[in-house]
Order: structure tokens, then C-alpha cells, then sequence
């Protein structure tokens, strides 16, 4: 995709995958999984907590990016 990382937003919703998104210097905004919530320390990772998918939108991506 030839974009910088730094200005990439990934959508997550595992421990994981917040993880990895934030070390390879994504801003993230995360949807906890209500099955498998991440913890409290990696939430505060995310640039943005959501509570459910129906609250991303454009312009939730775009302030977060």
C-alpha cells in the first residue's frame, strides 16, 4: 500500500492484536471483544476505546488518525 505506518489506524479487538498494532507504531482504536475483553493496562494502549462497531465511523477514524 506504500503508506507510512505512523499514519495508519487499525481496528482491533483482541490483546494481541492492540499490541502488535501499537508496537509497529499504528494508532489504534479498539473494540473490545465482549467474549474476551482485553485487559485494563492494554485498552490503555489504544488511541480510542469503542464500545461496539456501530460507533466507528469516517470521522471517529479520522480523529484518531
Amino acid at each position: 500500500m506504500k503508506v507510512s505506518i505512523d499514519r495508519c489506524v487499525v481496528v482491533e479487538d483482541s490483546s494481541n492484536g492492540i499490541r502488535f498494532a501499537v508496537t509497529a507504531g499504528a494508532r489504534v482504536i479498539a473494540i473490545p471483544s465482549s467474549a474476551y475483553p482485553p485487559d485494563g493496562n492494554t485498552l490503555s494502549l489504544a488511541t480510542l476505546v469503542l464500545g461496539n462497531l456501530g460507533s466507528l465511523t469516517a470521522e471517529v477514524v479520522a480523529t484518531a488518525g
